[in-house]
């Protein structure tokens, strides 16, 4: 999203919006390429910073809207609620409270993809093959999907109106987070170049070079990237769309999402439909009031559970679609028969 937000630079602010090149580092890529690394990563930098490195990035963030002569400003930064990251809400209340508005917008994906994505760039990467099992990687990862207190204070310092939640699946993402984001711009029209490049390309040709290196010399981290991507293909081709997961990690993993957010399932701008987000409407109307469990519903799904036959029973209490709570039941004694 942060790539393709970069490479449409001039396009944007033809249309009145700026995506700031101060804070965002580019290095040379494989080929010689330009490629772009982690997007204003600079934010954090400055938030955690003293007086002295804020006024450096506001600055440059300023000369740069000033030249630009524009009004609306979008940057992007990962993990701003990140537990390691403490109150990184006041922090860049801090930093950006000069502005005269300030919106803050939260993406999630839905845990599934979510999980599974983490489990791809930590191990098959090399950095976590001792947690190769999913289910061990899930039980020491899971606590990254908590972020409904972290996100309660971002709704303190910058006020309940101004911050919005989304998490999305499948569908939205391969649509395009960043379109999402241009609707709640208040941008339309706007042919984006599509640029479609993994973490490691995004990042330099020697800093790539030196993490393989060190995975196979150190974790065999090649060994396990070539098996997960052989297993996610596989799937592919065979129809699975189910991912690395089984369909009791799947139940698990959302109901923990669940137990662990239901604030942000009180919120009536939480999670709204693909045609919802794509459409053409004011961020400040937005009422996704989309059902507490059909998030659920729609990321599992009749196929997700065919496919395990010793449950048939499940299938056929989802099929006559039980009520939240029951659901809920169903899914907690499924995932406890499963575990034995």
């Amino acid at each position: 999203m942060q790539s393709v937000f970069y490479s449409n630079y001039e396009r944007l602010l033809e249309k009145g919006l700026l995506f700031p090149k101060s804070g965002y580092e580019k290095t040379s890529g494989k080929g010689g390429r330009n490629n772009t690394t982690s997007g204003h990563n600079e934010i954090i930098s400055a938030a955690l910073g003293g007086k002295k490195q804020r006024d450096i990035f506001l600055n440059k963030l300023n000369r740069e809207i000033s030249e630009a002569g524009v009004n609306k400003v979008f940057m992007s930064a990962e993990n701003i609620t990140h537990y390691v990251n403490g109150d990184m809400a006041g922090k860049l209340k801090k930093l950006f409270g000069g502005y005269s508005s300030v919106r803050v917008v939260f993406t999630l994906r839905e845990p599934i993809g979510w999980i599974e994505s983490y489990y791809r760039e930590l191990v098959g990467n090399g950095w976590e093959v001792e947690y190769r099992s999913i289910n061990r990687f899930i039980e020491k990862y899971r606590n990254i999907f908590c972020v409904e207190d972290r996100i309660k204070r971002y709704e303190k310092e910058f006020g309940l109106k101004n911050v919005s939640t989304i998490v999305y699946g499948r569908e939205i993402f391969s649509y395009g987070i960043e379109n999402v984001f241009l609707n709640y711009c208040g941008i339309d029209d706007v042919d984006l170049v599509r640029v479609n490049e993994g973490v490691n390309k995004s990042s330099s040709n020697e800093f790539v070079q030196a993490v393989l290196e060190f995975n196979k010399s150190s974790f065999g981290g090649e060994k396990y990237r070539s098996k997960i991507y052989s297993i996610s293909s596989e799937l592919r081709t065979s129809g699975d769309k189910s991912g690395l997961l089984g369909v009791g990690e799947r139940f698990y993993l959302c109901d923990f999402f669940h137990k662990k957010n239901k604030y942000l399932y009180i919120k009536n701008h939480f999670f709204g439909s693909s045609n919802e987000l794509r459409g053409k409407v004011d961020s400040s109307q937005c009422t996704f009031d989309v059902e507490t469990y059909s998030m659920i519903k729609r990321q599992l799904g009749e196929g997700g559970c065919e496919a395990d036959k010793e449950f048939k029973w499940l299938v056929k209490a989802k099929l006559k679609s039980l009520p939240p709570f029951l659901e809920v039941l169903a899914m907690r004694v499924y995932y406890k028969l499963k575990r034995g």
